[in-house]
């Protein structure tokens, strides 16, 4: 008879020969999470959220406010005040974003029984506003409610009913944009937040909620680590990156690069790599074994690896195994349960049950666990902004952490200009791994030919170092030259096509 560690093994192997577009089964997620009864398993893990995580923390809340949230909720009220209309907060990962804000609204508005809507992209960072109203602020769990979230960790808490007042109403994008015809009846508040404001900008579901806050003539907060250009415009509350933190509240990035030695041709549409091109690299088998023997070394404590493919987390948790390393997996490629089963995946790594949580597309943002010791990025990454969201789980500080290792994996790119897209030195790097882009790679580019078109071409492109110049001259359409740092393949094919 197989043992229970053989039957996990051949059902890994199974799953790594799968086709990627093929879900992963129930089966291997319950031997992966060592359980039999996926449903039963979360609702106890409910339970013990509700006890432990969903409960006001005394110590938390005496810790009170460092400098430089202070002067932000100062500056978050000055606009307030002046009712303008949208508000940013930009503060890296680690820095007490969500604390900030709901510092800031629990005296602003909850005492003067004002409800605040609170938008996130998706329920793990809802499940992460609720758990801070409870555990920084003694009224903060009767304060909590939901719109939606049947079936996540929210759910411990009521559904919003008209007529509630002083409350903090937690929802999702989606679900608001799905619900609004029916929220904009019955929905009063005096303060919309937007978390991860950066996500989506400009798309339809963040602009449906910034419609319903204009509706009720009542100011947007948009919180971001990582504000795309077209957000220059905005009154910031706070302009801080994780350099500006460093080492005094979040903690120092020691980086390894890790070169794979493969070559890759990366494909890009719309400014973005194609899928199919990420995939087809991460899930070469020698690319990952070879990503895991030599991570080894130089991994310390809880440590979260960022595949590119469902075969390659598959592949990686066999790698990890002959280590004897433990690992799980998170994705949203499950046959069925997917939420349920990703939240149990999670709450194991939390516990340090296990030492790794691979993960596909996920976790970039609204994961907080403090003591994340290395991050490994084996997907390739064209954008600074996803890259910071990644990295900065490290960042977080913890009473026994001094630094964190960052294992940063480059492939073999031949043409450097490409090659430079999957450059991140300049946001992690200390001064002296980091070498300053040199004034000879800075180019004019002559856009004239594009004139009126131009805004409308520029502006959502996913810009690495760029500078249009000052905000005005995007909303005039008027250009004479566009000044690019580290040029990007994708604004020479925009400029390309429209010449």
């Amino acid at each position: 008879m197989e043992s229970v560690t053989d039957l996990l093994k051949n059902r890994i192997e199974s799953e790594i020969e799968k086709d990627e577009s093929r879900d992963v089964s129930l089966e291997t997620a319950q031997q992966l999470l060592g359980i039999k009864n996926i449903d039963k398993e979360f609702r106890r893990m409910k339970d013990e959220a509700a006890k432990s995580q969903f409960r006001f923390m005394p110590l938390k809340a005496a810790q009170g406010l460092r400098p430089y949230q202070e002067q932000t909720i100062e500056k978050l009220t000055g606009f307030f005040k002046q009712n303008l209309p949208t508000i940013a907060v930009q503060l890296p990962t680690g820095a007490g974003k969500t604390y900030v804000v709901h510092a800031f609204l629990h005296e602003q508005l909850l005492k003067e029984n004002k409800n605040v809507l609170v938008v996130a992209p998706s329920w793990e960072i809802a499940n992460q506003h609720a758990m801070t109203m409870c555990q920084c602020f003694e009224d903060g769990a009767a304060r909590v409610r939901r719109l939606g979230g049947d079936g996540q960790l929210i759910s411990l808490f009521e559904e919003f009913k008209a007529g509630g007042e002083g409350q903090v109403i937690i929802t999702t994008s989606a679900l608001f944009f799905a619900r609004q015809a029916k929220l904009a009846e019955f929905l009063k508040v005096g303060l919309v937040v937007i978390d991860e404001g950066h996500h989506g900008w400009k798309k339809l579901r963040l602009n449906s909620v910034q419609k319903f806050a204009q509706s009720l003539n009542v100011p947007t907060v948009l919180l971001t680590a990582t504000p795309p250009i077209n957000m220059a415009h905005l009154p910031f509350a706070a302009q801080l990156k994780y350099l500006d933190l460093v080492p005094e509240f979040l903690v120092k990035c020691e980086v390894v690069r890790l070169e794979t030695g493969e070559k890759f041709n990366p494909v890009f549409k719309n400014g973005m790599l194609v899928q199919k091109s990420r995939v087809e690299l991460s899930s070469r088998e020698e690319r990952y074994i070879k990503i895991v023997k030599d991570s080894v070394p130089h991994m310390k404590g809880q440590t979260i690896y960022f595949a590119g493919s469902v075969r390659e987390a598959m592949g990686v948790l066999r790698e990890f195994e002959k280590h004897k390393i433990s690992a799980t997996v998170v994705h949203s490629k499950w046959e069925s349960k997917t939420d349920k089963i990703n939240a149990l995946a999670i709450e194991r790594f939390r516990k340090g049950e296990v030492q790794v949580l691979v993960n596909v597309q996920m976790l970039a943002m609204g994961f907080d666990v403090p003591n994340v010791e290395t991050i490994i990025v084996a997907r390739p990454v064209e954008s600074d902004t996803l890259f910071t969201q990644m990295v900065g789980r490290g960042a977080r500080p913890n009473a026994e952490k001094e630094n964190f290792i960052l294992i940063d994996v480059h492939d073999t790119i031949y043409k450097p200009e490409v090659a430079r897209i999957f450059e991140h030195k300049d946001i992690f790097y200390s001064e002296t791994e980091s070498k300053p882009v040199e004034n000879s790679k800075e180019r004019i580019m002559p856009v004239i030919l594009l004139k009126p078109k131009a805004p409308k071409l520029l502006e959502g492109l996913p810009f690495r170092d760029a500078v249009i110049g000052a905000p005005k001259v995007l909303q005039l359409g008027s250009y004479e030259e566009f000044a690019l740092r580290r040029s990007n393949l994708v604004v020479d094919y925009f400029l390309e096509k429209a010449a």
